[in-house]
């Protein structure tokens, strides 16, 4: 992955992982919009990991080949 689009990945990925843990506290426990924030959270969680264990393989590749 080219690093100015995984730092781009990431940054995007942060801003909207603050801003639903923003949101949460201001909905109702059991209402969809509750589960629908949870789901998003763990998506997004999901992809900031797997972007960074991407960028550190990327990493380590070209350490490797220099």
């Amino acid at each position: 992955m080219d690093p100015e689009t995984g730092r781009l990945a990431l940054n995007l990925a942060m801003v909207f992982l603050v801003l639903d843990l923003i949101a949460l506290p201001f909905t109702r426990v059991g209402s969809g919009e509750f589960y629908i924030a949870l789901i998003g959270i763990i998506i997004l969680v999901l992809f900031i990991t797997l972007v960074s264990l991407e960028i550190r393989r990327e990493i380590k590749a070209v350490s490797i080949d220099r």
